[in-house]
């Protein structure tokens, strides 16, 4: 697995940027000591999976998968499923700055405008965002944001 890894450089590079370091041989190894951990999918959990989960020799996981298809067009289907892991947001707010910055960033150049102009409603519903993101309730940050709009 670790020759298949390294000998691709795209590869490699991916999974350096996943694991957060350059040392993948380490990495593997640890993975492969440890006991794996079974994951079940099904559309419902039940005590009966439970309990049929718990004979296995393993850990196990139990996520419930449904779709769902629109009445009015059998092929657009949507799925909800809890995730496996959650991915680290980066945060959109620096709380040491009063202003909340907005960049566009280019993917192909990696060119960051900063936005000037920003639509007045927009920047209310960011203003509430901003209130919750410092740790005021939904309702604390509605009022709070209203009372800076009234001023």
């Amino acid at each position: 697995m670790y020759n298949q890894i390294t000998k691709d450089k795209v590869l490699r590079a991916t999974v350096e940027k996943l694991i957060g370091s350059t040392d993948i041989y380490h990495f593997l190894s640890k993975l492969i000591s440890r006991s794996p951990i079974i994951v079940v999918f099904i559309d419902r959990k039940t005590k009966e999976v439970e309990e049929a989960c718990q004979i296995l020799k393993y850990q196990t996981s139990i996520r419930e998968f449904k779709t769902f298809v629109r009445e009015d067009a059998p092929n657009v289907r949507a799925h909800l499923f809890e995730p496996l892991f959650v991915e680290k947001v980066p945060a959109m707010f620096d709380e040491r700055r009063e202003e909340f910055p907005f960049e566009i960033i280019s993917k192909k150049r990696r060119i960051h405008e900063r936005v000037t102009r920003i639509p007045k409603a927009l920047q209310e519903i960011l203003a509430v965002v901003k209130e919750m993101y410092r740790g005021s309730s939904f309702t604390e940050a509605v009022k709070t944001t209203a009372k800076q709009i009234r001023n």
